[in-house]
């Protein structure tokens, strides 16, 4: 059998090449979209419009990816699955700058090449780690701004040089800006940066200017919220309402993360039976954000598969590391590795394929009105129809807090508008009884779909059903 070490210790840019070949292939012929796809090209397109997020429409995410992409749908033609693959196509640029930087941060910082190419067969392993790479969501164009945050702050420590403290700030900055939640990630940081400066006081000035930059930022973001009337709303939406969200609904548990608890009780057996690597600033500063990150996981019930993939990030970087210092893994072929990363791979594209999608997109147009009964996602550049454009739980929690808007009847709705389609039927009422006080559950009895109104229509797909003909003229509904 060829010796996949040495091909990878000669040619790892080729090998690394090749991989990113695969994964991409496979996830763009095999898988269609995920939700968090849908919901963001939508909020994309609302921005493109001329709609400001918060004020003139529901959203409970950082606001950046749709002012990027805003432009870029505009100017497209109107057709989803064109848009759906070209965002998947900028995603995964991402994607690969993010893989890149795990690849030099790894090899830089905890080992050189054999450490960072085990790292990225071990990190892909995962499943999440490849359905998500081409994932037009924050979380991806978010990873890669920490990472290269993450970079740079380590280059700081270990060269002192002021200009990577500037790219550490505006980087880590504009990662939150994507994403409220990467201050998981950040914040842990701020204890290997308290020693560092600790141990380096004549730096504290140089420091401080350095995260000048960042702080105008966040400056410049908040006056923009100010400036368009929506500070309050998205401090409500963004904080207060997702505090909520995280109790009251609750997600079916990943049951992949039980197979893989060997793997994560690793970081912890080798670190604590190696004296000698618990010296070293960058093992110890990685271990610190991966603790914390595990902590915050374990306390929320939402473990869906991608919501871990920082954790598996960290853990392959500290695990590749550790075990190469104790000369474990010499023993282990990574030819044995890398046919596993294929394997799981190709396990990954049964287990995420979405391509009832396309049957929903030759069927919809552009200017088809219709109802989506969990998110008027479906269809990209449909008419914004209500200020709670997708899952009506969320609209629920929102009026139980803040009482923002009426409540939204979905039949009434029906009865008074062209709804041509009606899509993903079924009673959303599936919250948690540990309802708080504020919360009347009768709230939510308005999105549950009157059989009479669905008698007027007929099936034409799984979860999918067309206004009758006797009925599509006259919009006649008992």
């Amino acid at each position: 059998m060829t010796n996949y070490s040495k091909i990878i210790q000669n040619n790892d840019y080729q090998i690394l090449f090749l991989d990113f070949i695969l994964i991409v292939l496979c996830l763009f012929f095999t898988s269609t979209a995920l939700v968090d796809d849908l919901e963001h090209l939508r909020a994309s397109y609302f921005v493109s419009q001329g709609y400001i997020p918060y004020r003139d429409f529901f959203e409970h995410h950082h606001p950046l990816i749709w002012y990027i992409f805003a432009p870029i749908i505009k100017f497209l033609p109107h057709n989803n699955l064109t848009t759906l693959y070209i965002a998947k196509t900028f995603a995964s640029m991402f994607s690969v700058g993010s893989t890149y930087l795990i690849y030099i941060i790894s090899k830089k910082f905890f080992g050189g090449k054999k450490v960072a190419i085990t790292t990225l067969l071990i990190y892909f392993m995962y499943y999440p780690s490849l359905y998500t790479f081409s994932a037009f969501k924050p979380d991806t164009f978010a990873r890669f701004f920490y990472l290269l945050g993450l970079y740079n702050f380590f280059l700081y420590t270990s060269q002192k040089k002021t200009k990577n403290m500037v790219i550490t700030g505006i980087s880590l900055t504009i990662s939150f800006l994507f994403l409220q939640t990467t201050l998981f990630v950040i914040t842990p940081l701020l204890i290997p940066l308290c020693y560092f400066l600790y141990k380096n006081k004549q730096l504290i000035k140089n420091f401080i200017l350095a995260i000048i930059p960042a702080l105008l930022i966040i400056i410049s973001f908040t006056f923009f919220l100010y400036y368009n009337q929506t500070l309050e709303q998205y401090f409500q939406l963004n904080w207060i309402f997702n505090s909520y969200l995280y109790k009251i609904i609750i997600y079916s548990r990943d049951n992949s993360i039980y197979s893989f608890a060997i793997f994560l009780s690793l970081p912890f057996i080798l670190y604590f039976f190696n004296k000698k690597q618990r010296k070293n600033f960058f093992i110890n500063s990685l271990f610190i954000v991966f603790c914390f990150e595990l902590i915050k996981n374990l306390y929320y019930s939402t473990h869906l598969p991608h919501y871990l993939v920082y954790i598996f990030l960290f853990s392959s970087v500290i695990t590749s590391s550790l075990k190469f210092q104790l000369h474990i893994l010499n023993k282990i072929k990574l030819n044995i590795l890398f046919i596993i990363m294929i394997v799981l791979n190709l396990i990954s594209l049964c287990l995420n394929n979405s391509s009832m999608l396309k049957k929903y997109y030759k069927i919809l147009q552009p200017t088809d009105t219709y109802v989506l009964y969990h998110g008027d996602t479906i269809n990209i550049y449909a008419p914004k129809t209500s200020y709670y454009w997708f899952n009506p739980q969320l609209e629920g929690i929102d009026n139980g807090i803040f009482k923002r808007f009426p409540d939204y009847n979905i039949n009434e709705f029906i009865k008074s508008n062209n709804i041509t389609y009606i899509i993903g039927i079924g009673n959303i009422n599936k919250l948690s009884t540990n309802l708080p006080q504020i919360f009347d559950v009768n709230i939510y009895n308005n999105h549950i779909l009157d059989v009479n109104i669905l008698n007027n229509y007929k099936k034409i797909l799984p979860h999918m059903y067309k206004l009758q003909e006797p009925f599509s003229k006259e919009n006649n509904f008992e």
